[in-house]
């Protein structure tokens, strides 16, 4: 079952509190996924996307600590999840980092689809579609 990114919403005794996982920077975006397919489905998508194993995979829920970039990602199964399209974006530095990414997805058996010359997009087993890309001043200005 799902675990709280963020405790368990209880008051916590200590002032000054610190994280129990050690992560770079000061901190990192928690990312949720409803998954109406089993979780032990999904996880080879996101091992390919990140290229690292999870950290937990038990039944229906599965969890990936990923360095780089910053997140941690976790999948939540829901048989009757009702969920509306969603689009997950990754923005990549160098154009060798993406070339990794599509490769390492690609061997695990993912469609990966052109989105320009500067990026791709390929979906897990559920259909949650992702985009990886170098931006560009021009394209951060749009968003």
């Amino acid at each position: 079952m799902s675990e709280p990114c963020c405790g368990t919403g209880k008051a916590e005794k200590s002032e000054k509190l610190v994280s129990p996982v050690e992560f770079a920077g000061r901190s990192r975006v928690h990312i949720a996924v409803n998954a109406r397919l089993n979780v032990f489905d999904m996880a080879p998508f996101y091992q390919a996307l990140f290229g690292v194993e999870p950290t937990t995979l038990v039944e229906k829920y599965a969890k990936f600590e990923v360095d780089d970039p910053p997140v941690n990602l976790t999948i939540n199964e829901y048989a009757e999840n009702a969920r509306g399209e969603a689009v997950f974006g990754v923005q990549v530095s160098a154009m060798r980092l993406l070339t990794r990414a599509r490769e390492r997805l690609e061997r695990a058996g993912f469609p990966v689809h052109p989105r320009s010359n500067r990026g791709f997009w390929a979906a897990d087993p559920d259909g949650n579609r992702w985009e990886l890309c170098i931006g560009t001043p021009e394209v951060a200005s749009l968003l």
